[in-house]
């Protein structure tokens, strides 16, 4: 996926050379990169903990997975739900940074409320409980956000279990990490790498 919005790059690389040179001297001064603020200008205007309902929109796939007897057919629903939502994981500006017990909810008109809770700033974690009642679906994720960021390239990694229950069964996913390249030269890159 190649990011085309000029507005946006042309933002994010004025200040490029800012953040590089914050992070450095975080390392260099034995910190840790998660210490160093970032500019307001390049930031989405939510928080963290609302911005993980994205990774989840697709509803619709994992109610057909719920009405599936048939296990294969119930899987493949509930792989189109996982990398679909994939898409939705794709956002260019970095979300604000959430307090620590900092919660976020929402519902949807079919009876899905999404719960969400920063439980931890360092490691960043925030737990998520997606339920419906009526469909008889839910999932539980304590997700734990990792940012690198090397010379040419970024990589969020998202580590954690997700624990979805569908009717009677329980499965259990990761999601892959998600890399931006192109930071400093060449064009700019959004992608996905590992399993989920």
């Amino acid at each position: 996926h190649v990011i085309i919005d000029e507005e946006l790059l042309r933002i994010q690389k004025n200040i490029i050379g800012s953040i590089l040179k914050r992070f450095t001297m975080a390392i260099l001064s034995g910190k840790k990169i998660s210490s160093v603020s970032l500019p307001i200008k390049i930031m989405y205007p939510i928080s963290l903990t609302f911005s993980y309902f994205f990774i989840f929109m697709n509803i619709n796939e994992l109610k057909k997975a719920v009405m599936c007897d048939d296990p294969k057919s119930q899987l493949e629903h509930l792989s189109v739900f996982l990398i679909s939502n994939l898409y939705y994981m794709i956002n260019y500006i970095k979300p604000l940074t959430p307090y620590i017990g900092e919660t976020c909810q929402a519902y949807l008109e079919d009876g899905t409320y999404f719960y969400s809770e920063q439980i931890s700033h360092d490691p960043m974690v925030t737990y998520l409980y997606i339920i419906n009642e009526k469909h008889n679906f839910k999932i539980l994720f304590p997700i734990e956000f990792k940012f690198n960021v090397f010379t040419n390239e970024a990589r969020n990694h998202f580590k954690g279990v997700m624990e979805i229950h569908l009717k009677e069964n329980k499965v259990f996913a990761t999601l892959p990490e998600l890399f931006v390249r192109g930071l400093v030269m060449g064009s700019r890159k959004v992608g996905f790498e590992g399993f989920i």
